[in-house]
């Protein structure tokens, strides 16, 4: 990849323009500090006692049942702090969190266990679908988070080797791991669809912060260009600014300011969709280096928004998809996007082929290219700006799903307007629930989200299910969009 590479020297004015940020840094990195960070407890059962310094009130959270701490709460200054355990027949491993004002601490707690093998990513990559299950530890550095909700990112060793740590809550919430920093990992290995991962319950037990922080990671500029401003702290001797091929046109590096970085970015005046760029800023001191990430994204032109229903009568086809904006309330999410519903209570689906960012009750702008697809009424790869959050969502009174209204949404065109319900026991392994004494005809949860956990936790009982139709499924089958299910 062609990438715009510029080196900042290590110049005075380098060097002045991060100082003050520098300070307030260590003031944060230094609330809390452990003597130690990996309590080692026998098999046999015992205790250890480490120190702890704060600057604050603090207190440990997460504590596992096996595992006595005292005192568990505390105030600033120094003090003494004891684990126990009672015995064990085999081992016990976990890890309990440290707060104090902003930072966490981790601790890894071991039991009956003499040494802890940290694996680099090569040796796990080089793992066979024998060691499938195995539980272990891995270190590397956050090379970019693909799922903060779940606690989804990848991890890179200095030969560019990269492995996905899959569902690591609430560790990742605690730690709050950044680009650049290095985690120390543990989780159960698996190898899925050909993706080497650390798997669902993965841990992050250690971090060591990067020598690169960001104060923000996203930067948002209108159709106007101009300036864009990086606030940030850097701990290295100079920055290496690479700004990626998507971006080498229209974003270019000016120098330093009084925060940090200072970038121009080029006025965008198209209808169409936004432009993003990433930059990576790398640093290094004495034998660390690290790396940050930020990206810069500029929105065209941005039409005016338009009732749904309006939306909803453009033509559209294969190679004209109109640019339109619209405004509402989210109402119902999914696996590939949302519901928005406009003031006149007419929906249609904002299409993000992922997990949306936007929560039930966001009041948003969605601009983006409109299409059908399957018959489903899309606005595709949106841009979204939330204008309010919380707001009070209100659903239409639910209709009933009979074989009928099975019939009569089939071939319509668009159909994500309708609310529905449908009560019976969800069947197979997507949880369809069918209507009785029909011919297989009933109602399918669409890409239904992870807080669901359905049907696994559906499995054998009655429920009530509503949500928005998004689409008729080989004739007999309602796709929708779940909002509740009872």
């Amino acid at each position: 990849m062609k990438l715009r590479n510029i080196f900042t020297i290590l110049a005075s004015t380098l060097v002045l323009a991060f100082t003050g940020c520098e300070k307030e840094a260590e003031r944060v990195l230094d609330e809390v500090q452990v003597s130690q960070s990996y309590v080692a407890l026998p098999k046999e059962g015992g205790s250890t006692v480490i120190t702890v310094t704060a600057k604050d009130n603090w207190e440990f959270t997460d504590c596992p049942e096996w595992l006595t701490i005292k005192p568990v709460t505390g105030a600033a200054g120094e003090t003494e702090v004891t684990f126990s355990a009672a015995a064990v027949e085999n081992a016990n491993n976990g890890t309990v969190y440290l707060h104090c004002g902003n930072a966490v601490q981790t601790i890894k707690i071991i039991q009956g266990i003499a040494e802890l093998k940290i694996y680099t990513i090569a040796e796990v990559l080089a793992f066979t679908d024998a060691d499938k299950g195995k539980t272990i530890t891995v270190q590397g550095t956050v090379a970019r988070i693909t799922g903060p909700t779940y606690g989804e990112f990848y991890i890179k060793d200095e030969e560019g080797h990269e492995l996905l740590i899959y569902n690591s809550q609430p560790s990742f919430d605690n730690i709050k791991p950044a680009v650049g920093d290095v985690v120390t990992v543990q989780g159960p290995f698996t190898i899925y669809n050909g993706t080497y991962e650390l798997n669902k319950g993965s841990v992050i037990t250690d971090v060591e912060r990067s020598l690169i922080q960001l104060d923000e990671k996203e930067f948002i500029v209108e159709k106007e260009g101009g300036d864009v401003d990086v606030p940030m702290t850097v701990k290295g001797n100079g920055v290496k600014v690479n700004i990626d091929e998507a971006g080498a046109e229209w974003l270019s590096f000016v120098g330093t300011s009084s925060k940090g970085l200072l970038f121009n970015c080029a006025s965008y005046e198209v209808k169409q969709g936004p432009r993003t760029a990433t930059v990576t800023l790398t640093t290094k001191r004495g034998d660390k280096t690290s790396e940050g990430l930020f990206t810069v994204t500029q929105y065209g032109i941005t039409p005016d928004a338009q009732p749904v229903s309006e939306v909803l009568k453009l033509e559209t086809s294969k190679d004209n998809k109109p640019w339109v904006s619209v405004t509402g309330i989210v109402t119902g999410l999914n696996n590939k996007g949302f519901i928005l519903t406009d003031k006149d209570g007419v929906s249609i689906q904002g299409y993000v082929n992922d997990t949306p960012d936007v929560k039930i009750g966001d009041d948003i702008m969605l601009t983006g290219a409109y299409t059908v697809y399957n018959k489903v009424a899309e606005i595709e790869t949106p841009v979204i700006r939330v204008n309010s959050e919380k707001n009070e969502v209100e659903y239409p009174e639910a209709k009933k799903v009979t074989e009928e209204l099975i019939k009569e949404l089939d071939g319509n065109k668009v159909n994500s307007t309708v609310f529905v319900e449908l009560t019976g026991v969800p069947t197979g392994d997507y949880g369809d629930v069918l209507i009785e004494g029909t011919d297989g005809y009933g109602v399918s949860p669409y890409q239904a989200l992870k807080k669901f956990n359905y049907p696994a936790d559906y499995k054998d009982k009655t429920v009530t299910l509503k949500g928005y139709v998004l689409q008729v499924y080989k004739n007999k089958t309602l796709r929708i969009n779940l909002v509740s299910v009872e």
